[in-house]
């Protein structure tokens, strides 16, 4: 891990898609005077909204009102907290030894192209279709994929993937969780913006 202030950690290529992207969740004003919570159901419904097509169909509908709010993630002045199924996971800020990002590239690389949708989202998922609707927006999204790949790869924009706690703990945002930071480019934001305010590390992992 390599420790850096970004200045703007959310600077996407100049493409309708990408664009689509960058403004589908925008983070609130900074510093944080309330929650901002992005959910993976309310993003799956704007996205689907947005693009059309299969996204918005009757399937893919059924599938985010299954999901509803069970994968989120909270941010506000006193914590990060992320929501599975059954579990939350809680950093306190005055605990936080660093915030854990990941270049947009080398993760969409990793777990969109190099992997399968499901492996995204997590071999078992308790909600019917929604390996099948993460699946459609990989293939969405992998024009937008490919060029951040092969153009800006040095200085991709960078997805939460972690706030790690002094105890170890902390939160970690995988399967559904970490598809809700890809589609959530505020919650990035949000979590640096607080996180820098405070002193603490921003660490961007490189491969």
């Amino acid at each position: 891990m390599t420790s850096r202030t970004p200045t703007d950690p959310l600077t996407p290529p100049d493409s309708r898609l990408e664009r689509v992207w960058a403004t589908l969740h925008p983070a609130p004003e900074l510093p944080l005077e309330g929650p901002f919570v992005a959910g993976l159901g309310p993003l799956l419904d704007d996205l689907g909204r947005r693009a059309g097509g299969v996204l918005h169909g009757p399937r893919a509908r059924r599938v985010i009102a299954a999901v509803g709010n069970r994968y989120s993630v909270r941010v506000d002045p006193t914590r990060v907290q992320s929501r599975g199924i059954i579990r939350y996971h809680t950093a306190w800020w005055e605990e936080v030894e660093a915030v854990e990002l990941e270049p947009m590239a080398a993760m969409a690389a990793r777990r969109l192209v190099g992997r399968t949708a499901g492996t995204l989202v997590g071999r078992w998922v308790p909600i019917p279709g929604l390996r099948w609707l993460a699946g459609k927006v990989v293939d969405r999204l992998a024009g937008v994929v490919a060029d951040v790949s092969t153009t800006v790869i040095n200085d991709s924009p960078s997805v939460l993937v972690g706030v790690r706690t002094r105890s170890g703990d902390g939160v970690r945002l995988e399967g559904p969780l970490a598809l809700t930071s890809l589609l959530s480019r505020g919650l990035t934001e949000a979590v640096v913006g607080e996180a820098v305010r405070r002193g603490i590390p921003v660490e961007v992992a490189h491969d």
